[in-house]
């Protein structure tokens, strides 16, 4: 089962027996935000250089110290370049993601294809202030195979890299699709459906990884969200970390969630990749629980709606 189709029907549909989840240090869950791709050249509605200045305006609010996961061929343009000094001067960690977001687990995809296109971004980003060894694998997919997953691993290693392991997963990417086209048809839509919606299915995701954390690891541990410098962050990652804060969540430093030792192991299982917990969880053994309604399925559901 991949990403996507987790997302949309869950690792199984057995409730797991509740469990007590232990509180962090702070008396409450936290989370950092990490940020992946940073495609510069996608300026519907809004240029690169602005939609940077908004989700940095909004990261400084909140405290919150970020991680940029970046695709190495936007990083060598000059939009990209003007984005992550800012990035960097504001204090956020700059990662690598690959020189041009190739799919590892693809058939095509061969280690020494994606090897050198993870060298090629590293030599791109390893220069620039800002920058530390973490990677985080396109569309979560570490590996399909054993084989393929452990020699990707071992490349890593040979360049002192961590992954980025994400745990709360979603589909802000669908959202963001949507919201794009209808703002290249019609610039002046109403986007607080799409606002509501994102919402709606992140609180969701974020409130099932954190209950599935604390079965599958025994504590509550500080989280990591996946998010998309595009343009929905842009209009609306400020009222999403409102609303998260709402729900008791906190804001952690990137580098701070990634000291945990939790972050320090890579299961086992492939395929690689996919949530932390979710990955924890079959390596464990342990069926998680049914996902919330707010899953892939639903939001193409509604998105169809607030399109007609």
């Amino acid at each position: 089962m991949n990403r996507r189709e987790f997302l949309r029907i869950g690792a199984a549909a057995v409730t797991c027996a509740a469990v007590p989840v232990a509180r962090t240090a702070s008396g409450g869950p936290q989370l950092a935000v990490t940020m992946d791709d940073f495609n510069v050249l996608d300026g519907v509605h809004m240029p690169a250089v602005e939609r940077s200045a908004r989700i940095l305006a909004t990261l400084k609010t909140y405290g919150a110290q970020g991680m940029a996961l970046v695709i190495g061929r936007f990083a060598a343009t000059t939009e990209g370049d003007t984005v992550l000094d800012a990035w960097a001067k504001a204090g956020h960690i700059i990662g690598n993601h690959t020189y041009s977001h190739l799919d590892y687990h693809a058939q095509a995809t061969s280690l020494k294809e994606f090897a050198e296109d993870f060298r090629r971004a590293d030599a791109i980003l390893r220069t620039r202030k800002g920058f530390r060894r973490f990677f985080r694998f396109p569309m979560l997919h570490g590996g399909d195979t054993a084989e393929k997953r452990d020699a990707m691993r071992a490349v890593l290693e040979r360049y002192r890299y961590r992954e980025a392991h994400v745990t709360i997963d979603n589909a802000d990417w669908l959202i963001d699709r949507e919201l794009r086209a209808r703002l290249a048809a019609d610039p002046n839509c109403d986007t607080r459906p799409y606002r509501d919606l994102y919402l709606r299915h992140i609180r969701a995701f974020a409130r099932y990884f954190r209950e599935s954390a604390g079965e599958v690891f025994g504590r509550d541990i500080p989280h990591t969200l996946l998010t998309h410098f595009n343009l929905l962050s842009a209009l609306h990652l400020g009222d999403l970390l409102n609303a998260l804060r709402s729900d008791g969540w906190s804001m952690i430093a990137a580098s701070n969630a990634y000291g945990d030792a939790v972050f320090r192991h890579s299961p086992t299982v492939p395929p690689a990749g996919d949530s932390l917990v979710w990955a924890g969880a079959r390596e464990a053994g342990r069926r998680m629980a049914k996902p919330p309604i707010e899953d892939e399925r639903w939001l193409s559901s509604e998105l169809a709606r607030v399109k007609s």
